[in-house]
């Protein structure tokens, strides 16, 4: 019995010489998806597979260790941070009590991943316009319990995610007839932006799924395996890291106005031209316009209340901009009030803002872009990472590479 899991790309934006050009299902980028879904292939005489036995063993040994490992911590006074970081620390050994489990990595240490067994590789080049495409595929796989490991890394790819990620899911999807995606979510790996969806397929199996683009490159971590096999998917996907965040991203932290954010580049403070009480910190790049700002609304706050402010600002904003709103949300940051927005915009543009009302000042978190980057994973970092806390008048404003 072989099972088959295709892996392939139909769609790709190369920049060529300052010129993007859009192949789709070219000939040349489908002998690339051929031969990288004949990469995903496998039968039971081509890999061995760890046996039941040993897997149960490895289980019963990491259990004992960690046990161990809780009793000799339980007599000295480590704080809880400490006890959480040796745990943390610890992940790899327990994943290599595994049996059978290797690492699998880039030889620059650029990322890395443990699979569950002696993996076979395949690599290939494909001249693409004058750019030699390079994949490697790695793969660990079982007939007899229908699982399957694999992990495609292709290099360079310069595209849009978005229309990597759909067109790859769709590809892997079509190669397995009768699978029913259960859920796609935005996901990170060290700050490195990503997709990972899950589907149930026609046997019953379970896929899952990890796409990243990632400095130029792209990575799909792929498992199809039984519903009993889960914890050794969940294991498999969790062991991918990358050896840096993939975008170095600043705190912008301002203690003395009690707030701080994460942003790509350093943005420029300025006080805004319609309303010299609010000052705005802002970046613009080449498909997002990020936006955090502030004002001293302490006199409001004497006669009205924060849901209403809120409103109030919400319906300033929407007509400021013309806009149309989609969706609120109520949040809180560090106990502070606040909601969350979304903001259909003419022009076919899109807008995400977080209002929060502390310190008798209320801040606002904004990206705005192109409504074909609405699910753009930027937006959900940039704002999950405002952050709103109690002011020190002594401390300066600074910005830090994290």
């Amino acid at each position: 019995m072989k099972i088959e899991i295709g892996v392939l790309i139909l769609t790709l934006t190369l920049t060529l010489g300052g010129c993007s050009t859009v192949k789709s299902k070219t000939d040349a980028m489908s002998e690339l998806g051929r031969e990288a879904a004949q990469g995903a292939q496998a039968t039971a005489s081509e890999v061995a597979e760890a046996g039941a036995d040993a897997a149960a063993k490895a289980k019963e040994g990491a259990e004992k260790t960690t046990t161990e490992a809780g009793e000799a911590l339980a007599g000295e006074a480590a704080s809880v941070e400490e006890k959480v970081a040796q745990a943390e620390s610890s992940v790899d050994a327990k994943m290599k009590l595994l049996a059978g489990w290797q690492e699998v990595g880039a030889e620059d240490g650029s990322y890395r991943i443990m699979m569950p067994g002696e993996p076979q590789k395949k690599s290939q080049d494909q001249n693409i316009q004058g750019t030699v495409i390079h994949t490697d595929i790695y793969q660990v796989a079982s007939s007899a319990q229908q699982s399957v490991y694999l992990l495609q890394v292709t290099a360079p790819l310069k595209t849009d995610p978005k229309v990597l990620f759909d067109s790859t899911q769709q590809s892997v999807l079509a190669s397995a007839p009768g699978s029913e995606v259960l859920s796609t979510k935005e996901i990170t790996v060290n700050e490195c932006p990503g997709r990972e969806y899950m589907a149930r397929t026609a046997d019953g199996g379970e896929l899952y799924s990890r796409l990243f683009l990632a400095n130029g490159n792209f990575y799909q971590v792929l498992v199809k395996a039984p519903p009993a096999g889960r914890n050794t998917s969940l294991a498999f996907l969790d062991s991918f890291r990358f050896r840096q965040d993939c975008t170095k991203w600043k705190r912008v932290a301002s203690k003395k106005l009690g707030f701080s954010v994460k942003l790509p580049d350093t943005p420029k403070a300025s006080t805004d031209p319609d309303d010299p009480t609010i000052v705005n910190y802002l970046l613009d790049t080449e498909d997002f316009a990020y936006l955090v700002a502030y004002q001293d609304i302490s006199s409001r706050l004497e006669s009205g209340t924060v849901d209403e402010i809120l409103a109030q600002e919400k319906e300033k904003l929407l007509a400021a901009y013309g806009g149309k709103l989609i969706e609120e949300k109520a949040i809180s940051v560090n106990d502070y009030m606040g909601i969350e927005f979304t903001i259909e915009l003419p022009d076919d543009e899109f807008c995400a803002v977080r209002m929060v009302i502390g310190n008798g000042k209320l801040y606002r978190a904004q990206i705005r872009t192109s409504a074909a980057h609405d699910d753009a994973p930027q937006i959900e970092r940039f704002l999950s990472s405002f952050e709103v806390f109690e002011p020190e008048t002594s401390s300066a404003d600074k910005t830090e590479n994290i």
